[in-house]
């Protein structure tokens, strides 16, 4: 046999393969490394979504701060009359509040006060109810719900606000 047809024989990897225990000849742990399959990526397809599902643009926020001085001034003065009147019931009618709040008929077990609290409102504020904003409901729902809307049953009055 010449030196051009002798090849060596194929190694066994296996055999030469060092446990993670064996050390180099300084005292330091020989490194194994494990070789994990990479995952091939995914595509990314970007969808443009149809126009008819586009999001509608959003309503603009209604801001006391955008009113002329004399209507920024009714608004004050509609949140504090419609607060002082909520306040003023739940002090004249506790324990009638407390009932209306556990049978959510507040409307209905208080409607002779919150009737004459409205009709007052009305009155006063009759230029801004045009507005998207409903004091007296708030006040309400804060004072003699206390804070749950449900306690008060059917809302008996129109508002420009969209309840739920």
């Amino acid at each position: 046999m010449g030196e051009s047809e002798w090849a060596p024989p194929p190694l066994e990897l296996s055999r030469f393969a060092l446990s993670p225990s064996v050390e180099a000849p300084r005292g330091e742990p020989v490194p194994v490394y494990v070789h994990e399959p990479i995952p091939e990526p995914q595509p990314v397809i970007a969808v443009e979504p149809p126009l008819e599902l586009a999001l509608p643009e959003p309503e603009p926020v209604f801001s006391l701060a955008s009113l002329p001085a004399d209507e920024q001034e009714l608004h004050r003065r509609a949140y504090r009359v419609a607060k002082v009147s909520m306040q003023d019931i739940k002090l004249l009618r506790p324990e009638d509040v407390r009932a209306g709040r556990e049978n959510k008929d507040l409307c209905i077990r208080l409607r002779d006060d919150i009737e004459k609290a409205h009709k007052e409102y009305d009155r006063r504020f009759q230029t801004i109810q045009s507005h998207p904003v409903d004091y007296f409901y708030d006040w309400m729902v804060e004072i003699l719900a206390g804070g749950n809307p449900e306690a008060l049953g059917a809302y008996p009055y129109p508002s420009p606000v969209l309840r739920h």
